[in-house]
């Protein structure tokens, strides 16, 4: 089976209010299309045609997530059946066309490759049934064939009541497909060429119209701010059933929001209202406490994150101990057994094995050895108002609380650095450094 796929995109969503196009309205981090167009390409089409706004912004931060796609514009939006009709010179001349939209990122393979085999020789129209129709094209049968799809602004009183909906998925021969575009006008209350009048175009020639029928989630798409809403919505509910069936102990499946993709080892566990986000990755036995934002990292095995921390482009290594509201920025490499307590904030650092930085510290542009330990309130004082400076830091150091490290430094293996000092030269190894002004005791003038 050769076929096509067209996505339609030109769209304006007035009705949402936006500057951004609908079909860049982000779900779960991404743009809505760019679910689509990953859907398509499981097909393995012939060709991916995108029809685009014309605004180059658009198709740039589309290419930012595919780049494979022929683009082509619909000047001015005048109906779906304008939009497709500028994607006909990009089509074969035999096979199918499988048209889609911009906003319905939930679509399955399944349901769109039952959708081709139903519209090899005929039209074929993805449907499903919902108790809400409003702002749906109505599915008119005549006993049990489809005849017509009518729009909402054209549908009688009577029309109105159907319950069964166009879902804005179509497969038909591109053959086919050529000759009734033609044929559809703008002689209906939007005054647009529409796509769904293929359906009473096809009737009158006396093809059989089939219809495909999936869930009303699956076909969700986006016309409103609640309906971006409900989408993210049922996006999560899938992400954590997925999570659910791969093993993770997740403490409230509908409290957990997954917004990119998530790997998980055995025995993970996950607490409530944690944000997964861009590309993470769990090894065995982690654990992922309350309210903990993780984007892009690596957690290690039997690693503890505890709740209320951040952790970002970042990698954590094997039987760490991270928070609670610890904050890990990018760049931030941590080995085996480092210990990161409360309000800790590490950033573009390297922290070696058993290291620990238990309270109140901030790390930054820093390499520290094995074993070291940063007491509290120990700063790496990395940015000079101009440039930012490295911190080195050997094995076995012991920065006392309360101390300044101005970088650029170096701390070597077994230095004692005393509480309260500001560092601004080499520490020899396994000496003491102490940087204090003297205390003076003086007596209390009386008032």
């Amino acid at each position: 089976m050769t076929f096509d796929v067209v996505v339609l995109a030109a769209g304006a969503g007035q009705r949402l209010r936006s500057k951004i196009p609908k079909p860049l309205l982000p779900l779960a981090g991404k743009p809505l299309i760019s679910y689509v167009l990953e859907t398509a390409r499981k097909l393995a089409p012939q060709q991916l045609v995108v029809v685009c706004p014309p605004a180059s912004e658009f198709t740039a931060t589309l290419r930012q997530y595919d780049t494979d796609f022929i683009r082509t514009v619909q000047a001015t939006p005048s109906g779906t059946a304008d939009a497709l009709r500028c994607a006909l010179p990009h089509l074969a001349s035999t096979g199918c066309a499988l048209v889609l939209c911009a906003d319905a990122p939930l679509l399955s393979v399944a349901s769109l490759r039952k959708l081709l085999r139903a519209g090899q020789n005929a039209p074929a129209l993805l449907t499903f049934t919902t108790d809400t129709p409003t702002g749906y094209g109505r599915i008119v049968r005549d006993k049990k064939a489809v005849c017509r799809i009518v729009e909402q602004r054209d549908a009688s009183t009577s029309e109105q009541l159907i319950n069964e909906v166009y879902a804005g998925a179509m497969a038909l021969p591109t053959k086919l497909l050529k000759t009734m575009l033609e044929k559809i006008d703008d002689q209906n209350a939007a005054g647009e060429r529409y796509i769904t009048d293929i359906a009473a175009l096809a009737t009158a020639q006396g093809l059989s119209v089939s219809a495909v029928q999936c869930s009303a989630d699956e076909c969700a798409g986006v016309n409103t701010a609640a309906d971006l809403e409900h989408l993210t919505r049922l996006w999560r509910q899938q992400q954590s059933a997925a999570l659910l069936a791969r093993g993770v102990r997740l403490a409230d499946a509908n409290r957990v929001d997954v917004r990119g993709t998530v790997r998980c080892g055995t025995d993970v566990e996950i607490d409530v209202n944690v944000i997964l986000e861009g590309d993470v990755a769990l090894a065995d036995d982690c654990r992922i406490g309350a309210n903990c934002i993780l984007k892009n990292c690596r957690i290690g095995a039997n690693t503890v994150i505890a709740p209320f921390s951040h952790i970002e482009d970042s990698i954590i290594g094997e039987r760490c101990t991270i928070g609670p509201y610890a904050r890990m920025r990018p760049g931030s490499v941590l080995a085996a057994g480092v210990h990161v307590g409360n309000f800790v904030e590490i950033k573009n650092s390297r922290l070696k094995e058993n290291v620990k930085a238990g309270h109140l510290a901030y790390i930054g542009d820093s390499n520290i050895g094995t074993g070291s330990n940063i007491g509290a309130g120990v700063i790496t004082c990395n940015y000079d108002g101009k440039e930012k400076h490295r911190t080195v830091i050997g094995n076995d150091v012991f920065i006392g609380s309360d101390s300044q490290l101005v970088a650029p430094v170096k701390i070597a293996d077994g230095a004692y650095i005393a509480a309260g000092s500001t560092i601004t030269k080499t520490v020899p190894a396994n000496n003491l450094a102490i940087s204090r002004t003297p205390q003076q005791v003086r007596p209390r003038k009386k008032s």
